[in-house]
């Protein structure tokens, strides 16, 4: 890809500053709106899991990469785990900033980065440098499907943050950045793929790992994406496969030690124990409806797709990507064409398909 227009890059910059700031607007309200004598610790999202990574993030500081709970009086043995946060405290010795300073730096840093490789995505995939602005506009201001209900409008899973328009883009750092290394990986592993570039294949598996380490959920898509879009195309696959093996092996390294830690060290086995505990009152015959009407309305009806005359499908600028592309409920699902074509979901010509990132 030819290097960006000074005028291009600025443009980006203001527009990710600017969503950025309008995110983390709330902490300066609320701060505005404390009684005379009081401090406010820049407490984000739910309060028991903030104090819980700043627990993480204070062991960093005092030195340790391994950590322990400390939501319990026992003294339990030292575990390589949620490593991002005590590199946070280790960064806040060094900047000599507090712990909810560090952390609310990681979530605006995180969040742009998130933005820009977002853009980065996009510019690779659409052959218009306006569309590529417009992806990036619709993924800011986005939101999952949207419903009337007692004269109010409402959003499905509007009681989590993460779907907040606002508050989303500077959601929990560890979400933020492993999402950033999902796009990279992501993006990389296509262009090791079209250039049969085995180097570029284990540098995105080495982000892909890095990307299930901080958040486990993520590898777990990137590597279904990857499956999916490889039966789609088994043929050509074939012709990839010491590729797409290494990625999958380093990919899947992470996530068994993590999965092993959670079945086999105290307290880590509660977080799962917890988890079995939960129950919703709802059957598979109730969800069946609910969940089509759901995804028919996220990855659908908020989809927006923008006509654009400017757009020339033959003239594309992607690099292993092509101009092919979906992206559905926050996730890019298929990417293709890769190689020869893992997966083939052509846009038409004069179509942008713009979403919110992953």
């Amino acid at each position: 890809m030819k290097r960006q227009p000074t005028g291009e890059i600025l443009m980006v910059t203001l527009i990710i500053l600017a969503a950025v700031g309008i995110s983390l607007l709330q902490l300066f309200v609320y701060r505005q709106r404390l009684p005379a004598g009081f401090e406010f610790p820049l407490v984000h999202n739910y309060p028991a899991d903030f104090y819980y990574y700043l627990s993480y993030i204070q062991q960093g500081r005092e030195g340790s990469l391994l950590v322990t709970s400390r939501y319990t009086p026992e003294a339990f043995p030292r575990q390589f785990a949620f490593t991002f946060f005590p590199l946070l405290g280790g960064l806040a010795n060094l900047l000599r900033l507090s712990n909810q300073a560090i952390y609310t730096l990681a979530r605006a840093l995180s969040g742009a980065a998130l933005l820009a490789a977002a853009y980065w995505f996009y510019r690779r995939a659409l052959a218009s440098r306006r569309g590529a602005l417009v992806a990036l506009v619709i993924a800011i201001i986005g939101a999952p499907a949207w419903f009337m209900a007692g004269g109010i409008i409402h959003q499905w899973g509007e009681f989590w943050t993460g779907f907040d328009v606002l508050l989303r883009l500077t959601f929990l750092p560890h979400h933020l950045l492993a999402n950033f290394l999902f796009i990279v990986a992501l993006t990389v592993l296509s262009q090791g793929l079209a250039n049969k570039d085995y180097k570029l294949t284990l540098l995105a598996a080495l982000l892909s790992a890095a990307a299930g380490w901080t958040l486990p959920a993520v590898a777990v898509v990137l590597l279904t994406t990857i499956l999916l879009a490889a039966l789609i195309q088994a043929r050509t696959v074939v012709k990839l496969w010491a590729h797409l093996v290494t990625f999958a092996v380093v990919t899947i390294v992470p996530l068994a030690a993590l999965l092993w830690l959670g079945q086999s060290v105290f307290p880590w086995t509660e977080v799962a124990r917890f988890e079995r505990s939960v129950a919703y009152s709802l059957t598979a015959i109730d969800f069946l409806p609910l969940g089509g009407f759901h995804i028919y309305q996220r990855g659908v009806k908020t989809m927006l797709v923008v006509e654009l005359s400017q757009y020339r499908a033959e003239s594309s600028h992607a690099v292993g990507l092509d101009r092919n592309l979906v992206v559905y409920d926050e996730q890019v699902v298929f990417l293709g064409p890769v190689g020869e074509g893992l997966a083939r979901l052509p846009i038409r010509k004069g179509l942008i398909v713009g979403g919110p990132p992953p």
